[in-house]
């Protein structure tokens, strides 16, 4: 039985950066993955035998990544008890094994711990997981729009908002059932992620 540790970390390391630059352009490109809200996040990590495997970035506001990805035309909540989650990332041979959604779960825990209100996120309209972001309190606010991340340029995304003090019950509910799933009958998990 393999065990996933969950940790939260404010450093951006090389590992992390690689992991996120050949997850997302499905490549070994040597463009850079890192932005300038690395080093001003926390970053939520899925590591197995001491290799991260899957990793997602929390950014207290101010500043807002998605306001600054969409040169403030996203239609969302920004400012003080705001916190952005975005830059999501499995590995590839990690995937199908419900890491992402345990990894999410973990996120708004800790975007809790942080006393952070409301939670923004961008997604491509046809996301995998859209669905089980909105079982997580997760949902959609204004139309899709253009968002311009280095490295990756411009990207379609949804704006997702969810009220973490209205739906924190449901991302409890959900983590419980992803852990006790048949997708994670060969992990064990250890978080060190406080529930709050």
């Amino acid at each position: 039985m393999e065990t996933i540790r969950i940790a939260a970390t404010t450093k951006f390391t090389s590992e992390m950066e690689k992991l996120r630059r050949t997850g997302f352009h499905n490549s070994s490109s040597e463009t850079s993955s890192s932005d300038e809200f690395d080093t001003l996040s926390i970053h939520v990590l899925a590591i197995i035998r001491d290799e991260i495997i899957g990793m997602i970035r929390l950014t207290l506001e101010p500043p807002s990544v998605l306001q600054t990805w969409s040169g403030w035309k996203a239609p969302i909540p920004h400012g003080e008890g705001v916190i952005d989650v975005t830059r999501g990332i499995v590995a590839k041979q990690w995937r199908g094994f419900d890491i992402y959604k345990l990894l999410m779960t973990e996120t708004m825990i800790k975007a809790k711990a942080l006393n952070a209100k409301i939670a923004v996120a961008p997604i491509e309209p046809h996301f995998q997981h859209r669905t089980f972001l909105s079982h997580i309190g997760f949902q959609n606010v204004g139309e899709p729009l253009i968002f311009n991340h280095p490295p990756i340029g411009d990207t379609v995304g949804q704006c997702l908002v969810q009220r973490l003090q209205k739906d924190f019950g449901k991302v409890t509910e959900v983590r419980a059932k992803i852990i006790s799933g048949e997708r994670m009958k060969n992990f064990r998990v250890v978080s060190t992620i406080e529930l709050r």
